[in-house]
């Protein structure tokens, strides 16, 4: 993976870290927590160092550029993005019912998939690697079809927040 991929994707991790974290604590300031002492040692650990080898072996730190871009919009529009998600997605009742994880993961993703920096498939193939990570198979799924309908329904999305 070359290290721009890695800092992105390390960007998108920081992200749902940090929407995960706010959410746990009953908080929207997802900015804060992006800032907070936790969040910052959690991904400074190895200020790419060499690790040894080839060179090759160097851990990026993540893109913070992407990560504040993916919370100022989740922090600005976050009644939008849980409204749409909670009722489009699945029923209300389902989407309190997921895993705080998964809710932060998906967020994340929807936030990204609206922002339409990045081409979807990229994005959604970066949120499912992410997702394989902390889940089962079958959770994985889950969220690929939670993403897809993200996608089917953008429009709905954009209606939501504006």
């Amino acid at each position: 993976m070359k290290p721009a991929q890695q800092k992105a994707r390390l960007g998108r991790l920081l992200a749902v870290q940090c929407i995960y974290s706010a959410l746990a604590k009953d908080s929207r300031d997802f900015l804060e927590v992006l800032e907070s002492p936790e969040a910052l040692a959690s991904f400074d650990l190895f200020d790419e160092e060499d690790l040894g080898g080839d060179g090759e072996d160097r851990i990026a730190k993540p893109d913070r550029a992407l990560t504040r871009k993916i919370l100022t919009h989740m922090q600005s529009s976050f009644d939008g993005f849980h409204t749409f998600l909670s009722t489009t997605l699945i029923t209300p009742h389902q989407f309190i019912g997921l895993n705080l994880l998964m809710k932060s993961l998906v967020y994340s993703a929807a936030v990204e998939l609206y922002m339409g920096k990045a081409p979807v498939a990229v994005v959604v193939d970066e949120y499912l690697h992410l997702s394989h990570g902390f889940f089962s198979q079958d959770e994985t799924r889950l969220i690929h079809g939670l993403l897809t309908t993200v996608i089917k329904n953008e429009k709905t999305l954009k209606e939501k927040l504006f």
